[in-house]
Protein backbone atom coordinates (compact mmCIF):
# COMPACT_ATOMS: atom_id res chain seq x y z
CA UNK A 1 0.00 0.00 0.00
CA UNK A 2 1.25 3.46 -0.90
CA UNK A 3 2.06 5.96 1.86
CA UNK A 4 -0.29 8.93 1.61
CA UNK A 5 0.73 10.79 4.78
CA UNK A 6 4.35 11.19 5.83
CA UNK A 7 5.29 13.00 9.05
CA UNK A 8 8.96 13.56 9.80
CA UNK A 9 10.64 14.80 12.97
CA UNK A 10 7.55 16.35 14.60
CA UNK A 11 8.25 18.44 17.68
CA UNK A 12 5.70 20.47 19.62
CA UNK A 13 5.84 22.12 23.04
CA UNK A 14 3.27 23.80 25.26
CA UNK A 15 5.48 26.14 27.24
CA UNK A 16 8.02 23.93 28.99
CA UNK A 17 6.09 20.73 28.33
CA UNK A 18 7.29 18.76 25.29
CA UNK A 19 4.15 17.14 23.85
CA UNK A 20 5.93 15.59 20.84
CA UNK A 21 9.63 14.75 20.59
CA UNK A 22 10.73 13.89 17.07
CA UNK A 23 7.81 11.78 15.86
CA UNK A 24 8.12 10.03 12.48
CA UNK A 25 4.96 8.41 11.13
CA UNK A 26 3.67 7.19 7.77
CA UNK A 27 0.05 6.31 6.94
CA UNK A 28 -0.73 3.95 4.07
CA UNK A 29 -3.70 4.20 1.75
CA UNK A 30 -6.63 2.00 2.77
CA UNK A 31 -5.35 1.02 6.21
CA UNK A 32 -6.78 1.55 9.66
CA UNK A 33 -3.90 2.79 11.80
CA UNK A 34 -4.31 2.96 15.58
CA UNK A 35 -2.14 5.23 17.71
CA UNK A 36 -2.26 3.88 21.26
CA UNK A 37 -0.92 5.35 24.45
CA UNK A 38 -1.95 6.63 27.87
CA UNK A 39 -3.59 9.98 28.47
CA UNK A 40 -1.00 12.73 28.07
CA UNK A 41 1.15 10.73 25.65
CA UNK A 42 0.69 13.33 22.90
CA UNK A 43 -1.97 11.61 20.78
CA UNK A 44 -4.27 14.62 20.45
CA UNK A 45 -1.36 16.95 19.65
CA UNK A 46 -0.16 14.51 16.98
CA UNK A 47 -3.63 14.46 15.43
CA UNK A 48 -3.80 18.25 15.41
CA UNK A 49 -0.51 18.39 13.53
CA UNK A 50 -1.49 15.66 11.07
CA UNK A 51 -4.75 17.48 10.27
CA UNK A 52 -3.12 20.94 10.05
CA UNK A 53 -5.01 22.30 13.07
CA UNK A 54 -1.57 23.13 14.46
CA UNK A 55 1.79 23.75 12.81
CA UNK A 56 4.75 21.70 14.00
CA UNK A 57 7.42 23.77 15.69
CA UNK A 58 9.91 21.47 14.00
CA UNK A 59 9.33 18.80 11.38
CA UNK A 60 6.96 18.37 8.45
CA UNK A 61 3.62 16.78 7.56
CA UNK A 62 3.04 15.99 3.89
CA UNK A 63 0.15 14.37 2.02
CA UNK A 64 0.46 12.37 -1.21
CA UNK A 65 -3.20 11.74 -2.05
CA UNK A 66 -2.62 11.52 -5.82
CA UNK A 67 0.93 10.25 -5.89
CA UNK A 68 2.71 13.60 -5.77
CA UNK A 69 2.70 16.03 -2.85
CA UNK A 70 -0.77 17.44 -2.15
CA UNK A 71 -0.95 21.18 -1.30
CA UNK A 72 -2.07 21.90 2.27
CA UNK A 73 -5.32 23.59 1.23
CA UNK A 74 -6.27 20.67 -1.02
CA UNK A 75 -5.38 18.11 1.64
CA UNK A 76 -7.56 19.89 4.20
CA UNK A 77 -10.51 19.64 1.82
CA UNK A 78 -10.07 15.90 1.40
CA UNK A 79 -9.70 14.83 5.02
CA UNK A 80 -11.96 15.02 8.07
CA UNK A 81 -11.45 14.71 11.81
CA UNK A 82 -13.61 13.92 14.82
CA UNK A 83 -12.06 15.18 18.03
CA UNK A 84 -12.65 13.70 21.46
CA UNK A 85 -14.99 16.48 22.62
CA UNK A 86 -17.62 17.00 19.89
CA UNK A 87 -18.40 20.67 19.24
CA UNK A 88 -21.92 20.84 17.82
CA UNK A 89 -23.77 23.91 16.60
CA UNK A 90 -26.90 25.05 18.46
CA UNK A 91 -29.18 23.85 15.69
CA UNK A 92 -30.81 20.53 14.87
CA UNK A 93 -29.01 17.31 14.00
CA UNK A 94 -29.56 17.78 10.27
CA UNK A 95 -28.02 21.25 10.35
CA UNK A 96 -24.95 19.91 12.13
CA UNK A 97 -24.39 17.01 9.75
CA UNK A 98 -25.17 19.01 6.59
CA UNK A 99 -22.96 21.97 7.53
CA UNK A 100 -19.87 20.98 5.54
CA UNK A 101 -21.89 19.88 2.51
CA UNK A 102 -23.82 23.15 2.45
CA UNK A 103 -20.57 25.16 2.59
CA UNK A 104 -19.27 23.31 -0.47
CA UNK A 105 -22.53 23.27 -2.44
CA UNK A 106 -23.47 25.83 -5.11
CA UNK A 107 -25.59 28.70 -3.83
CA UNK A 108 -28.73 27.45 -5.60
CA UNK A 109 -28.45 23.98 -4.08
CA UNK A 110 -27.97 25.45 -0.63
CA UNK A 111 -31.09 27.58 -1.02
CA UNK A 112 -33.19 24.67 -2.32
CA UNK A 113 -32.09 22.37 0.51
CA UNK A 114 -32.99 24.94 3.16
CA UNK A 115 -36.34 25.61 1.47
CA UNK A 116 -37.19 21.90 1.30
CA UNK A 117 -36.17 21.38 4.93
CA UNK A 118 -38.48 24.20 5.95
CA UNK A 119 -41.40 22.62 4.12
CA UNK A 120 -40.58 19.24 5.63
CA UNK A 121 -41.00 20.71 9.09
CA UNK A 122 -44.56 21.55 8.01
CA UNK A 123 -44.96 17.88 6.97
CA UNK A 124 -45.16 18.78 3.29
CA UNK A 125 -43.74 15.84 1.35
CA UNK A 126 -41.15 16.53 -1.35
CA UNK A 127 -38.46 14.34 -2.94
CA UNK A 128 -35.23 14.52 -0.91
CA UNK A 129 -32.43 16.72 -2.18
CA UNK A 130 -28.94 15.34 -2.85
CA UNK A 131 -27.71 16.81 0.42
CA UNK A 132 -30.64 15.34 2.34
CA UNK A 133 -29.93 11.89 0.92
CA UNK A 134 -26.29 12.04 1.97
CA UNK A 135 -27.15 13.31 5.44
CA UNK A 136 -29.77 10.61 5.91
CA UNK A 137 -27.28 7.91 4.84
CA UNK A 138 -24.65 9.21 7.28
CA UNK A 139 -27.16 9.30 10.14
CA UNK A 140 -28.27 5.75 9.35
CA UNK A 141 -24.64 4.63 9.48
CA UNK A 142 -24.31 5.90 13.06
CA UNK A 143 -27.73 4.63 14.15
CA UNK A 144 -29.46 8.02 14.29
CA UNK A 145 -31.76 7.75 11.30
CA UNK A 146 -34.75 9.19 13.16
CA UNK A 147 -32.89 12.18 14.60
CA UNK A 148 -32.68 14.90 11.90
CA UNK A 149 -35.03 17.35 13.66
CA UNK A 150 -33.70 16.74 17.19
CA UNK A 151 -31.95 19.71 18.76
CA UNK A 152 -28.26 19.14 19.32
CA UNK A 153 -28.62 20.47 22.87
CA UNK A 154 -30.97 17.58 23.73
CA UNK A 155 -28.51 14.82 22.81
CA UNK A 156 -26.65 12.56 25.19
CA UNK A 157 -22.86 12.55 25.02
CA UNK A 158 -22.91 9.32 23.04
CA UNK A 159 -25.46 10.69 20.59
CA UNK A 160 -23.48 13.92 20.18
CA UNK A 161 -20.32 11.95 19.38
CA UNK A 162 -22.25 9.93 16.78
CA UNK A 163 -23.55 13.15 15.20
CA UNK A 164 -19.97 14.45 15.02
CA UNK A 165 -18.95 11.21 13.30
CA UNK A 166 -21.85 11.52 10.83
CA UNK A 167 -20.77 15.11 10.09
CA UNK A 168 -17.37 13.76 9.06
CA UNK A 169 -18.68 10.72 7.17
CA UNK A 170 -21.09 12.78 5.06
CA UNK A 171 -18.11 14.55 3.46
CA UNK A 172 -16.80 11.19 2.19
CA UNK A 173 -13.22 12.06 3.17
CA UNK A 174 -10.26 10.16 1.80
CA UNK A 175 -8.68 10.08 5.26
CA UNK A 176 -10.66 10.15 8.51
CA UNK A 177 -9.03 10.95 11.85
CA UNK A 178 -10.78 9.80 15.03
CA UNK A 179 -9.36 11.00 18.34
CA UNK A 180 -10.46 8.61 21.13
CA UNK A 181 -13.75 7.98 19.28
CA UNK A 182 -15.39 5.91 22.04
CA UNK A 183 -13.93 7.54 25.17
CA UNK A 184 -16.59 7.88 27.90
CA UNK A 185 -19.34 6.59 25.59
CA UNK A 186 -22.10 4.23 26.68
CA UNK A 187 -21.72 0.64 25.39
CA UNK A 188 -24.42 1.07 22.71
CA UNK A 189 -22.82 4.20 21.24
CA UNK A 190 -19.34 2.65 21.41
CA UNK A 191 -20.56 -0.42 19.51
CA UNK A 192 -22.17 1.76 16.82
CA UNK A 193 -18.99 3.81 16.38
CA UNK A 194 -16.84 0.67 16.11
CA UNK A 195 -19.29 -0.74 13.56
CA UNK A 196 -18.99 2.42 11.47
CA UNK A 197 -15.19 2.13 11.55
CA UNK A 198 -15.39 -1.47 10.34
CA UNK A 199 -17.67 -0.30 7.54
CA UNK A 200 -15.02 2.19 6.44
CA UNK A 201 -12.48 -0.63 6.24
CA UNK A 202 -14.83 -2.56 3.93
CA UNK A 203 -14.98 0.50 1.67
CA UNK A 204 -11.18 0.76 1.55
CA UNK A 205 -11.07 4.09 3.37
CA UNK A 206 -8.03 5.28 5.30
CA UNK A 207 -8.65 5.78 9.02
CA UNK A 208 -6.27 6.99 11.71
CA UNK A 209 -7.63 6.59 15.23
CA UNK A 210 -6.20 7.17 18.67
CA UNK A 211 -7.14 5.15 21.71
CA UNK A 212 -5.84 4.38 25.19
CA UNK A 213 -7.43 0.90 24.91
CA UNK A 214 -5.06 -1.66 23.33
CA UNK A 215 -7.85 -4.22 22.95
CA UNK A 216 -9.90 -1.77 20.88
CA UNK A 217 -6.87 -1.11 18.70
CA UNK A 218 -6.44 -4.85 18.10
CA UNK A 219 -10.14 -5.21 17.23
CA UNK A 220 -10.19 -2.40 14.69
CA UNK A 221 -6.74 -1.69 13.31
CA UNK A 222 -4.58 -3.17 10.58
CA UNK A 223 -1.50 -1.64 12.21
CA UNK A 224 -0.74 -0.24 15.66
CA UNK A 225 1.88 2.26 16.81
CA UNK A 226 2.46 3.22 20.43
CA UNK A 227 3.09 6.77 21.62
CA UNK A 228 4.62 7.42 25.05
CA UNK A 229 5.80 10.76 26.40
CA UNK A 230 5.71 12.26 22.93
CA UNK A 231 7.72 9.53 21.18
CA UNK A 232 6.80 6.55 18.99
CA UNK A 233 8.11 3.54 20.92
CA UNK A 234 6.87 0.68 18.70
Amino acid sequence: MREIIVARGLHFRYGRHAALRGVDLAVRRGEILAVVGPNGAGKTTLFRLLTYYLRPQRGTVEYFLDGSRTPVREARRRIAAVLQEPALFSTDVFGNVAYGLLLRAPWGERLRTRFVRGLRRLRIGLPPTRIERRVEAALETVGLGGFPFRRASSLSRGEAQRVALARALVLEPEVLFLDEPTASLDPESAAVVEGAIRGLREKGKTVVLSTHDPSQARRLADRIVRLEEGRIVE
